[in-house]
């Protein structure tokens, strides 16, 4: 993590303030938006707080927009005030190791995360509000010596991340290194979570704040893995858990949800990131969940690449016909079946080595976070923070156009177009031309024009894969030698793979000549057939051999 960006909770419509970490040059911004256009983000700094202690994690206060909370590689953490560089509180740990994560509650609860020590708790609670009064006003004076957390748990265990419940302030969910997910809950004195489910991913625990049953998580460095969780099918805790990786009583029950190889790893690096001490970096470096829309999770990778995942809830096929469906926020969802599956995954931008589509590396996007409020076209918005430190808004694309197609190759599709009103009498009518748009099929001079450009089109995505290739971007400086017969051949049925991407026109040329072809007689007279097939000459030599045996 070079720089992080946190959206502030208590942005309004009036007034939108974020937060700027600079892990490399340890320092912290509070800022406030001026104005967006729509392309260009103005921000003005509220506060800052430079030569902050180097730190590996940090949190925002969620209850105090001008506390923060940072982990150092000593494993100390401390609390600072982002408008006095005075106020600060320092907790230092029993033995040195590494912080891995901290979390701030919504009730002055701070949570730390440490690196394995032997004989030693790994995983720290204390509370602000009443354990630390001096750090909520200005210009207090600092405990010194050691601070007794508020609870200690997980004794020899390496804790790898942190997050609290926002409507239970008092339940938060931890991954453990080599152990699983926990979840504990300080309301309960036992001094053991009460939760557990066993994965590999422990990286990057991010909460559904508008449905906090659901959980993600990332996998462990080089794995592009991210985990669904729902918080009613965890194991209950027991020391067959630990020993065995399960609890034995109950059939363990593995995530809602999985995506494998999220992020292409042979594109992200030869090697994965190493920070100053020789440990490796996720190649996933942030999951965050959307404040504004249930079940958005974007996910963000080291080269720049940001996508977004949106999933909805899927009810059980064995309820009864006349059954209610269970509500999507407190219905308990059938144990044999997934609770909920995907809707959409948007590729919000892809990395910045991209072949075809990327950009200088200054320009990728190094942290994001959703915003609680909606973009120009009522969808979730991002804001991100790039290479350059440069700061801007990205929206999600609503949903796509509904799409038909017919067996004499006419496409509808629809639109949003309510402002050009029809002046037909008829409702039905004018409704029609408003919500969709009619694409026929070519005429004839047309379909050969379409088929030209289609034919040209893997022509073209080669010259531009050479121009990259050679440094430069003019396509008519690539010499290109003359193509034999099968290759150019094979240069047209490229056009069929799909990632080549061809305009509704294109489409429909290629979906009209199998038609064409059947009404012009294409059957089994070969002279016939080679009258007839006049913009394939490969299928005419065919028709020509078989009429000369």
């Amino acid at each position: 993590m070079e720089t992080a960006i946190r959206w502030s909770e208590s942005s309004t419509l009036s007034e939108q303030r974020f937060l700027i970490a600079d892990v490399i040059g340890r320092s912290f911004k509070r800022c406030k938006i001026n104005k967006y256009d729509g392309i260009k983000l103005q921000h003005q700094a509220l506060s800052t707080y430079s030569k902050v202690p180097p730190f590996r994690a940090f949190d925002w206060a969620p209850h105090d927009e001008k506390l923060v909370a940072v982990g150092q590689w000593s494993g100390e953490v401390t609390i600072l005030r982002i408008d006095d560089s005075v106020a600060n509180i320092p907790l230092p740990p029993k033995h040195q190791r590494l912080c891995n994560a901290v979390a701030f509650g919504r009730t002055g609860l701070l949570a730390a995360g440490l690196e394995r020590v032997r004989n030693d708790f790994c995983l720290n609670i204390w509370d602000v509000n009443q354990r630390l009064p001096s750090v909520i006003s200005p210009g207090g004076r600092s405990p010194k010596g050691f601070v007794e957390p508020y609870r200690k748990f997980a004794s020899s265990e390496a804790i790898s991340s942190i997050k609290f419940y926002s409507a239970q302030p008092e339940v938060l969910v931890t991954g453990i290194k080599g152990r699983g997910i926990r979840i504990y809950d300080l309301r309960e004195n036992t001094g053991s979570p009460s939760l557990h489910f066993q994965t590999s991913c422990v990286h990057n625990i991010a909460i559904d704040p508008l449905d906090e049953n659901y959980f993600a998580c990332a996998g462990v460095p080089k794995d592009t893995t991210i985990q669904i969780w729902d918080l009613r099918h965890g194991s209950p805790y027991t020391a067959a858990s630990v020993t065995s990786g399960s609890d034995l009583s109950r059939p363990a029950e593995g995530p809602v949800l999985e995506y494998k190889e999220v992020f292409d790893i042979t594109n992200l690096s030869s090697k994965a990131p190493v920070d100053p001490t020789g440990v490796m970096i996720s190649t996933i470096w942030s999951l965050r969940y959307c404040k504004g829309k249930s079940g958005c999770l974007g996910a963000l990778a080291s080269n720049g690449e940001l996508k977004a995942f949106e999933t909805k809830h899927e009810y059980s096929l064995s309820m009864k016909q006349n059954d209610p469906p269970p509500h999507p926020d407190y219905g308990v969802p059938d144990k044999n079946e997934k609770s909920i599956l995907t809707k959409r995954i948007h590729h919000v931008e892809l990395a910045w080595n991209d072949k075809r589509n990327g950009r200088p590396e200054k320009d990728r996007i190094v942290a994001f976070d959703f915003t609680n409020l909606a973009g120009s076209n009522g969808t979730p918005c991002a804001i991100v923070l790039r290479g350059d430190r440069s700061v801007g808004i990205v929206e999600l694309n609503g949903a796509a156009s509904a799409l038909a197609v017919s067996p004499l190759g006419n496409v509808v599709v629809s639109r949003n177009n309510s402002l050009n009103f029809s002046r037909s009498s008829n409702p039905e009518i004018r409704f029609l031309k408003n919500t969709i748009r009619r694409l026929g099929p070519p005429s004839e001079g047309e379909l050969s024009k379409s088929l030209i450009l289609v034919q040209g089109k893997s022509g073209v995505s080669e010259a531009r894969e050479a121009s990259d290739t050679s440094n430069t971007n003019d396509l008519g400086t690539v010499d290109r030698k003359p193509q034999s017969s099968r290759e150019s051949h094979e240069q047209l049925l490229d056009i069929y793979k799909p990632e080549t991407n061809l305009g509704i026109e294109e489409a429909l040329a290629l979906f009209t000549v199998p038609r064409r072809r059947a009404v012009e007689g294409y059957l089994f007279d070969c002279e016939k057939n080679i009258r007839v097939l006049r913009d394939d000459r490969w299928l005419q030599r065919l028709w020509t051999w078989i009429e000369s045996k």
